[in-house]
């Protein structure tokens, strides 16, 4: 899995049916390919769904830049 979760805001999971909504997020993670570089938060709240947060682009490219300079 290529993303390191400390860049993430938030992986919102809620109080009900948390093994349901881990495995949905599982699902989602592997979905995702490489955009998994780009989400910012996952919300798993939902009975059903999931929102997902994306990061701006430009903040993105600062990102590469700044690992660059290392």
């Amino acid at each position: 899995m290529a993303n390191n979760f400390r860049q993430w805001h938030a992986l919102e999971l809620g109080k009900e049916s948390l093994h349901q909504r881990i495995e949905r997020f599982i699902s989602l993670y592997k979905n995702l390919g490489t955009d998994v570089d780009r989400v910012s938060y996952i919300d798993l709240r939902y009975d059903t769904g999931a929102a997902v947060g994306w990061f701006p682009e430009q903040e993105l490219g600062q990102e590469n830049t700044d690992d660059e300079d290392r």
